[in-house]
């Protein structure tokens, strides 16, 4: 009897935690769209153009936060799925595992494309300085590639589990 009502205890924070986790996404999705289109129109009125570096690293910022929202949004939607609070799991689940290992291969990408533009010729001169500063990206890529992995092998569990019940 105890477990019981501890167990609908759970599920009932469980529930609300998801969805505050979805709102919480969606809002840092916003926040991204309007940060790059904010960027965008200041740009368009200035006389001063902005150097490629700066337009590069606003997209790819943007990218990022909303990036960072989408997967909030992801762990709400899994969360609810995982607890029986829906029934099917959502598109974003369904494939959540390529849009992390695109969002991997972004921050990747971003960090040569700066680090490129940023050190011009002088690139492979200040090799520590690239080590160094491409160890946050490379963990990032990791931690993303490796959270792709764990949802495309978490959702078939899921799944079988609901039928076991």
């Amino acid at each position: 009897m105890h477990a019981e009502m501890s167990r609908e205890r759970d599920v009932r924070w469980v529930g609300r935690y998801a969805k505050w986790l979805a709102v919480l996404g969606v809002i840092v999705v916003i926040l991204g769209l309007s940060y790059g289109i904010v960027a965008s129109m200041e740009w368009a009125t200035k006389a001063v153009k902005p150097g490629v570096l700066v337009m590069l690293a606003v997209a790819f910022g943007t990218v990022g936060i909303i990036g960072s929202g989408v997967i909030a949004l992801g762990l709400g939607h899994l969360l609810a799925y995982a607890f029986g609070l829906s029934q099917r799991a959502s598109w974003l689940l369904r494939h959540g595992d390529k849009g992390l290992y695109a969002l991997a291969a972004l921050h990747l990408s971003s960090y040569l494309v700066i680090t490129v533009i940023k050190f011009q010729a002088d690139v492979w001169s200040q090799s520590w300085l690239l080590v160094i500063l491409g160890l946050t990206p490379l963990a990032r890529a990791f931690v993303l590639v490796a959270l792709g992995l764990i949802l495309r092998r978490v959702l078939p569990i899921v799944e079988e589990s609901r039928t076991l019940v």
